[in-house]
């Protein structure tokens, strides 16, 4: 009996069906190898195309999400498990009269001295249960006035 030559563009996607026949070519191995190469770098590609596509649309969630915080006149503050801020959105700068970012986040430093305790431990709290919170405090805002939040 003759041994069977394959062509490469005459192997099925599953290469492992040839595999196990009992007329394999010498050089079916290195074929089955390149077309593993093949299939896998198909499947990269279309996972490349994927992450594009996600990071497009992180991209675009992003952007939405900092236009409607930003057009807002209600104070948006969030921070990190351990309690560093890790965004402010823009009505604050307004109210402060000067620009709040996170690397300027004490936040408590213009609270009211008569409020500050009560927001240090609503702050603890909701760090300890790891959910938001709304409080009611004066702070200084730009004018050197303290207004109500």
């Amino acid at each position: 009996m003759s041994k069977k030559k394959f062509e490469i563009d005459s192997l099925p996607e599953n290469i492992a069906n040839y595999l196990t026949q009992e007329e394999i070519s010498y050089d079916l191995p290195g074929k089955a190898i390149w077309l593993a190469l093949k299939q896998e770098r198909r499947r990269s590609k279309t996972f490349e195309r994927e992450q594009r596509k996600l990071d497009l649309q992180l991209i675009s969630t992003k952007n939405l999400f900092s236009t409607i915080v930003n057009s807002t006149s209600t104070l948006i503050w969030m921070c990190d498990a351990s309690g560093k801020s890790a965004f402010f959105n823009s009505a604050w700068s307004k109210l402060l009269g000067r620009d709040v970012n996170i690397a300027n986040d004490d936040w408590m430093s213009n609270v009211h001295a008569d409020d500050l305790p009560r927001c240090q431990q609503q702050f603890k709290q909701a760090l300890a249960e790891a959910k938001g919170f709304t409080i009611i405090y004066r702070v200084l805002s730009g004018d050197r006035q303290y207004r109500w939040i």
